[in-house]
């Protein structure tokens, strides 16, 4: 009883395999789209690229302390 119904899937399946194939592609492609947004929202909020840049021209510790600086300053402790 179950083969009989594999069966019937996979002949389904063999007449339609393009669009089942499409829409999976079409799905991660969706998914990927929103992967890059939510990544760059995360790194823009982060500055991480101007922490990518400190870190090639070698000036972290420099700028990692400036931008403690100045998200303590930002804040009210009392």
């Amino acid at each position: 009883m179950a083969i009989e119904y594999v069966k019937k899937a996979w002949d389904v399946y063999k007449k339609n395999a393009t669009s089942f194939i499409v829409a999976k592609l079409v799905a991660w492609v969706i998914i990927a789209i929103i992967a890059m947004l939510g990544l760059g929202m995360i790194f823009s909020s982060a500055n991480m690229m101007q922490m990518i840049k400190a870190s090639a021209e070698g000036t972290t510790p420099e700028y990692m302390q400036q931008m403690l600086e100045n998200h303590f300053s930002q804040h009210q402790w009392f």
